[in-house]
């Protein structure tokens, strides 16, 4: 009969398949595309960089590739002008012109470089973290610049950066996903004369590790990086071509400069391609290439074309005498195109730990992604978002630069806290509040309005008055800048922020929406909506999930904050008080019974056994007493430590 029952279901299961309509997002005969390149700021401009990536594309086409699912650029769309939003638009814009065709724009991940504008101020650019494939057949995870920068001079960001990478790679972990992640940056992370002389992959071990970790339980990581085009600073891997496979070692730093150490990788790293240019000091590989990712069942493969065609996915690394280069020695490997990887099952899906404590409790602040959704009298805090970021706070202040040079603006205060959607800390005196004024806001501090004056001592003066100006608040992918006429808010060279009309600063805006309500095996709802925060004073019903098989609902426990509520319903509502509250749904084996301090059960054992041996124990089956043990560990674990006791409810064995 069991037979039969399975028989059927898979029937169906066919059937269902046969009536489903194909997705269009699925790569023909099951095989999908990628496309992927890096830097391409050409010397001569944005047309040389796009005639660069069309010479490639020529032979990318003679071999059969007319078209690709996606496309994998990591970064860097103008030359020199490091943060102009025009230039950096204009180099994806053309970027885009070599494509046309070849790939849909919506399947295009574009990472930030270090010579582009924040990843905020430009809609192009892809959404920091997650980016997977509609299809599902691979993973995407972008580390921008502002995520990972290049100079590596904000150790806690780029920890931040890390932490959030672990989030992404335990959800893998625990879904079990055997398909390929692409994780892209524009900075590479082995060391080099960059790390010695800028400092750049100084702290690259926190990402280096947790991928390492991630490679190591059976994850399927690929990680692709760009920047490495100037000066042969690459050259001891390959130059233009670098490609390293599971096993081979790589030269990471120690959190230092002069500190480092040979890794064996447990996945595989590559450089995306460079298109722009390349400076050759050495004579090593300066080819300009583009790489094509294909994946097919549990097959992974790569080819590197140049100009000329087929070209090395890894060229032998020389010693860069131009850098004075020494201290370790060059990787002479190399490996042709195409290069293979087969994929691999997770085989350990225990979470990968955190190096950081991220705060998600206590006071919550959601970030505004659309001016339209301000509204007049809301309080608001504002972020810079530059890096590190800095809170604008309401306070007016006077700097001097070196030669005395006066300028008066408002003040600043260096932040970690902010870039992800929420953000948790007691921000409410950074507070700035936006009253409605025509097609603009006036910004206050609660006694008076932003006022920006034009002075022949200071140039811009920026100070709290009766009437101020009013401002409009432009900007895109939650990044805005605060215009006023001829006026933009920008960040000053001091360390404060006035209105001179060049180079605007772009901020973050970020709204006070209660204490942020955390629930653990199970959700929380308020006013028939599912919450995550809640302000005080709201009602909050918080609902266990459904018990495992063989476990039912035994109590709740209070991981952070406070509440007043009956732990023992898997159902409960309570008020909203002055702080955050974290709970945890636990759960115990079908038949346990939770014995209260007073000592009264729902259903009392025949005997509470002892926790030392006894001779009526003596007699007891060994198991039985092992049970009792670990029963009460999980009940102590409910109560936060109190003397409640579950047991099992079960006549002891007579040996």
């Amino acid at each position: 009969m069991k037979s039969f029952k399975i028989l059927s279901l898979i029937m169906c299961f066919v059937m269902l398949l046969s009536v489903m309509p194909s997705f269009a997002v699925l790569a023909e005969n099951g095989e999908t595309t990628i496309i992927t390149c890096s830097d391409f700021q050409a010397t001569a401009g944005s047309t040389a960089g796009m005639i660069n990536m069309k010479n490639i594309l020529t032979k990318i086409k003679g071999d059969g590739i007319t078209s690709a699912d996606g496309l994998f650029f990591c970064g860097d769309y103008d030359v020199d002008t490091y943060g102009d939003i025009p230039s950096t638009k204009e180099g994806i814009k053309f970027m885009k012109m070599a494509l046309s065709g070849m790939v849909p724009e919506k399947n295009m991940v574009l990472v930030q470089g270090n010579h582009d504008a924040p990843a905020g101020a430009v809609e192009e650019l892809s959404p920091s973290g997650k980016n997977d494939a509609e299809s599902g057949e691979y993973g995407v995870y972008v580390i921008h610049q502002d995520d990972y920068m290049w100079y590596n001079n904000d150790e806690n960001t780029i920890k931040r950066t890390a932490e959030k990478l672990i989030r992404y790679l335990n959800e893998k972990l625990e879904e079990g996903y055997d398909k390929p992640i692409f994780v892209l940056s524009h900075l590479p992370m082995h060391y080099s004369m960059r790390t010695i002389i800028d400092g750049d992959a100084k702290y690259a071990s926190y990402i280096f590790n947790a991928l390492n970790e991630a490679g190591k339980k059976g994850l399927n990581i690929f990680y692709l990086y760009g920047h490495d085009h100037s000066n042969g600073w690459d050259d001891y891997l390959g130059g233009a071509a670098v490609f390293l496979k599971k096993g081979d070692k790589i030269l990471i730093a120690k959190n230092s400069t002069t500190l480092k150490d040979y890794q064996t990788l447990n996945f595989t790293y590559m450089n995306a391609g460079y298109v722009g240019y390349y400076k050759n000091p050495n004579g090593v590989d300066d080819a300009l290439t583009m790489s094509v990712i294909k994946i097919k069942g549990d097959e992974v493969t790569f080819t590197r074309y140049d100009k000329d065609g087929v070209h090395n996915m890894k060229s032998e690394g020389v010693t860069n005498a131009y850098k004075n280069e020494k201290g370790y020695s060059p990787d002479k490997t190399v490996y042709p195109s195409p290069q293979k990887v087969e994929l691999t099952k997770v085989s350990d899906s225990t979470p990968i730990k955190s190096i950081m404590e991220i705060n998600d409790f206590g006071m919550q602040f959601n970030k505004v992604d659309d001016p339209s959704k301000l509204v007049d009298g809301g309080k608001y805090v504002l972020v810079h978002n530059a890096f590190p970021d800095h809170f604008l706070i309401p306070e007016v202040i006077t700097k001097s630069d070196s030669a005395g040079a006066k300028r008066t603006g408002f003040n600043v205060l260096r932040t970690s806290e902010f870039g992800d959607s929420a953000a948790y800390g007691d921000f409410q005196k950074y507070e700035w509040t936006f009253t409605k004024s025509g097609d603009g806001w006036l910004l206050g501090n609660g006694e008076g309005y932003v006022s920006l004056e034009n002075t022949t001592d200071q140039k811009i003066k920026a100070t709290f008055e009766k009437e101020g100006n009013v401002f409009k608040i432009t900007g895109g992918t939650g990044a805005f800048v605060f215009e006023s006429g001829a006026y933009s808010f920008n960040y000053n060279a001091r360390g404060l922020i006035n209105a001179f009309t060049s180079d605007p600063a772009k901020f973050y805006i970020y709204e006070y929406v209660g204490y942020s309500v955390g629930v653990i095996n199970g959700s929380a709802a308020s006013q028939g909506k599912e919450v995550t925060y809640a302000k005080p004073g709201d009602t909050v019903t918080v609902t266990a999930d459904s018990a495992p098989a063989g476990m039912e609902f035994d109590c709740w426990k209070i991981v952070k904050g406070e509440a007043s509520l009956d732990l023992s319903s898997p159902e409960v509502s309570f008020v909203m008080g002055e702080n955050g509250i974290k709970l945890e749904a636990v759960y115990k084996t079908m038949g346990d019974v939770t014995v209260t301090p007073e000592g009264e059960t729902d259903e009392a054992p025949e005997k509470t056994p002892s926790l030392d041996p006894t001779p009526d124990d003596e007699e007891k089956d060994g198991n039985d007493t092992v049970l009792v043990i670990v029963v009460v560990i999980v009940a102590a674990a409910c109560f936060g430590g109190a003397a409640y006791i579950v047991v099992k409810k079960a006549k002891n064995k007579k040996k």
